[in-house]
């Protein structure tokens, strides 16, 4: 009998060493939540908005092109006018912006004809001509890092020959006078209208 009290003693003795032991053993091995705070990696704080403008070898000959931008109601800034300098091997002009949201973004194209052109622009046989505008956007954090989740908006453009008489027709109504807004909101929401002043 004292044989069997003493063997169940080693072995509850056993048990509750082991008890403790993996009770510290799941204490060391306890991983902790992340509390990091990843939201501000995310939190919309810039706009991101790159405008470009279509145009062609005939529109930077004849043409006095002006790209205007404007920030809110701050002072407009005037690009131009344009030369074979200004664009990219398509012809392209394009124009970035980052602002802090919430942001008010306008951009247009002022058109012309030069100077040294007006007495003769009439009587061109051929002009080729574009108004094609293609944007894309997308959202800074704080660290001005891209949020992922970026947007193209092709916006529909008219791409065509004309004789000069017939161009300054359509610039008359107006075809490159389209005025381009983005707005986005405290929450990074975007809007954005395409409005001719003429309409």
């Amino acid at each position: 009998m004292k044989k069997i009290m003493m063997t169940l003693a080693a072995v509850l003795c056993c048990a509750m060493t082991t008890t403790v032991f993996t009770a510290c053993g799941d204490d060391d091995d306890d991983s902790k939540p992340d509390t990091t705070d990843n939201t501000s990696a995310t939190t919309p704080v810039y706009a991101y908005v790159n405008f470009k403008f279509d145009n062609t070898a005939d529109m930077l000959k004849y043409l006095n092109i002006e790209i205007v931008y404007q920030v809110n109601e701050e002072q407009p800034q005037t690009f131009g006018p344009l030369t074979d300098k200004d664009v990219n091997s398509e012809n392209v002009f394009g124009l970035e912006s980052a602002p802090k949201i919430p942001v008010k973004l306008t951009f247009y194209r002022k058109v012309t004809v030069k100077d040294e052109y007006k007495e003769s622009f009439a009587s061109l046989e051929k002009f080729d001509y574009t108004n094609k505008v293609i944007h894309s956007y997308g959202l800074y954090n704080a660290d001005r890092k891209l949020i992922p989740g970026i947007y193209i908006g092709d916006t529909p453009g008219i791409h065509g020959e004309a004789p000069g008489e017939k161009m300054l027709q359509n610039m008359e109504k107006g075809i490159f006078d389209n005025v381009y807004t983005v707005t986005f909101d405290e929450k990074g929401n975007k809007t954005f209208t395409n409005k001719n002043p003429k309409d």
